[in-house]
């Protein structure tokens, strides 16, 4: 099996995406939100690095919070009444293009969390489980022809106690050369 193992900008982002979502899930589960307080404090950094993966990790978390809601609506859970619910398309554009449409799609998003948390305490969330992968197929038989084997020569040695019984038992095999060395 080959392992990929990936180094630089889009390995940190995705990394930094997937903690997000990890965020959510606490969010949802602990019905807490200050882990958004600190992040938050990141995305306002002057630190420019910092702020890159504090936004990245917000676009994590707020587009696992749009799937939620809108899984919570499509199976009946909650009917939402007023705007229609973001889409992770939606906030995705916006993180490209507008910054401050971000954060308003973000701040509608945590709101949204918190009243659908209130309406529903015992709700909690996990990670989505990835689908089995299916056995690759067999190998394609291979046909296997013994063509020949050498002679081989085995001398066993056997000793019995008084009674008949096996005590020690001694077996060596060995491959001949030729044939004609068989005694």
């Amino acid at each position: 099996m080959n392992t990929t193992i990936e180094y630089g900008p889009a390995a940190e982002t995705a990394a930094n995406f997937r903690y997000g979502v990890t965020i959510c899930h606490r969010i949802f589960n602990l019905k807490k939100f200050q882990p958004i307080e600190r992040i938050i404090a990141g995305a306002n950094s002057p630190n420019q690095q910092l702020n890159r993966a504090a936004r990245e990790v917000l676009l994590g978390m707020a587009t696992e919070m749009a799937q939620i809601l809108g899984q919570l609506r499509d199976t009946g859970a909650v009917v939402f009444v007023g705007e229609a619910l973001l889409e992770p398309d939606d906030l995705h554009f916006a993180y490209r293009t507008n910054t401050q449409q971000f954060v308003a799609q973000l701040q509608g998003l945590v709101n949204t969390c918190a009243r659908t948390l209130e309406a529903l305490p015992g709700l909690a969330v996990s990670a989505a489980q990835p689908a089995p992968m299916e056995p690759p197929p067999p190998p394609p038989a291979q046909r296997v022809e013994i063509v020949g084997m050498p002679v081989r020569q085995t001398a066993s040695e056997i000793v019995r106690d008084a009674h008949g019984n096996i005590v020690q038992s001694r077996q060596i095999e060995n491959d001949l050369t030729t044939a004609t060395e068989i005694p």
